[in-house]
């Protein structure tokens, strides 16, 4: 019942959330213009690289799984490690910011929208670990609605610029993290009681390194698509691809709040087995369909929302749309390489990930542009899925037990009735 429980929250709030997000990035560059648009994404995709990594530390699902496991003093630590990285990412951020051809007011603007983001994951993942998601399905749909009404109201007070797109994001952000703070408290004055002995717990601080650095190379990998289409082809190649990648980002959110909610199950090592399988078979089967639909009504879709300016983004979408297996599929096993603490493999994987995927972007980049990008990142993605499945079956080699009885279950009724 739980488990229900927290799935039709996530599915909720998320699903809420999501569209409105979805709605705020198209809304977006049809009120800016393509090439302010591509001047945000750009300074968004700094800012994922180069603050996200060092803010976040990969502490979320490590705060989810060792909640889960009932060691609650993790959270106040993160507080006080993201509040130290804080510090050491602003300074980072401006010296990155001189040697890049940035719009500074949209960049800066970003950077406590990413902070503030930061805190309130530890929030989130403290009730993802205790199995109680409610109010991560309340405060997430109000966040981004809120983004999407700030845009409305900074366009009526004449803002044309990439500066909309930050002014709205931030606001959205400060308005979300009041209205959890307000709503958590006490949960929060309990975990802020509590004793805590950075130097006692090194085990945790080197788990946060290796995924902080499995963040960054991530982010990498997500991001430096955009960085070096604005390098490499320019600010209108940039919006042409993220255009396309929002809409896949709107689409990736399902697998997102299955791993959300199973996570902590998955982390408990006796489940594991039972689980993944499972999760496998769903998610591979909710992917596929999505793909095969998502590349069929790639033109009619980018026709009718964006129109003929944007058609440059129907190719992009296309190639995009065939990443959605292997990403459904890789939500499963990386996170699997984390439940089963392997995650010094998943770093390995992170890093030769990022480092074929930049590759891939040097040489196809200025072949083909944006669908050169989209090219490297179906073949990142496949790569990346595939190896981590396989560091996964070496640990746990009976862990695909499960998903033959899933598969007899559904299938065995459908071929005796043929045979019928």
């Amino acid at each position: 019942m739980k488990t229900l429980n927290n799935l039709s929250w996530q599915f909720f709030g998320q699903g809420i959330g999501k569209a409105s997000i979805f709605l705020f990035y198209l809304l977006l560059p049809l009120s800016i213009g393509l090439e302010e648009y591509g001047k945000f994404s750009f300074a968004l995709a700094l800012c994922f690289i180069c603050v996200q990594p060092l803010v976040e530390m990969g502490f979320d699902i490590i705060i989810a799984k060792w909640v889960s496991r009932g060691k609650v003093d993790v959270v106040k630590k993160a507080f006080i490690i993201r509040g130290i990285a804080s510090l050491t990412a602003l300074p980072l951020l401006f010296i990155v910011s001189l040697f890049m051809r940035v719009d500074r007011g949209a960049l800066f603007l970003l950077f406590p929208y990413f902070v503030v983001i930061s805190f309130q994951n530890v929030i989130f993942s403290f009730f993802r670990g205790i199995e109680n998601m409610k109010l991560e399905g309340i405060i997430v749909p109000v966040q981004k609605i809120s983004a999407l009404g700030l845009l409305f109201g900074f366009g009526f007070l004449g803002f044309r610029n990439a500066l909309l797109g930050s002014m709205s994001l931030l606001g959205s952000a400060l308005l979300g993290m009041l209205l959890l703070l307000c709503v958590s408290r006490p949960q929060l004055k309990e975990i802020l009681k509590s004793k805590t002995d950075l130097f006692r717990y090194n085990d945790l601080i080197k788990e946060g390194i290796v995924l902080g650095g499995v963040a960054f190379l991530w982010l990498i990998y997500f991001r430096v698509d955009s960085v070096m289409l604005g390098m490499m082809r320019g600010d209108v190649e940039v919006g042409i691809y993220n255009i396309a990648y929002k809409i896949m980002e709107g689409i990736f959110f399902i697998p997102g709040i299955i791993m959300i909610v199973f996570f902590p199950m998955l982390a408990k090592r006796e489940r594991f087995k039972e689980l993944f399988g499972k999760l496998l078979f769903i998610l591979g089967g909710i992917g596929l369909g999505t793909s095969i639909v998502l590349y069929r009504f790639s033109p009619d879709l980018i026709r009718l929302v964006y129109g003929p300016k944007f058609f440059g983004a129907i190719a992009v979408l296309q190639t995009l749309a065939l990443v959605i297996l292997p990403v459904y599929l890789g939500h499963l096993t990386t996170q699997s390489l984390v439940a089963l603490d392997l995650n010094k493999l998943y770093l390995l994987v992170a890093f030769l990930g990022a480092g074929l995927n930049i590759i891939l972007n040097y040489f196809l980049i200025p072949l083909r542009g944006a669908v050169g990008a989209a090219w490297a990142t179906l073949a990142t993605e496949i790569f990346v899925t595939l190896l981590c499945g396989y560091f996964v079956l070496r640990r746990k080699p009976d862990a695909l037990g499960s998903s033959d009885t899933v598969a007899r279950a559904i299938l065995f009724p459908v071929v005796r009735k043929t045979n019928l």
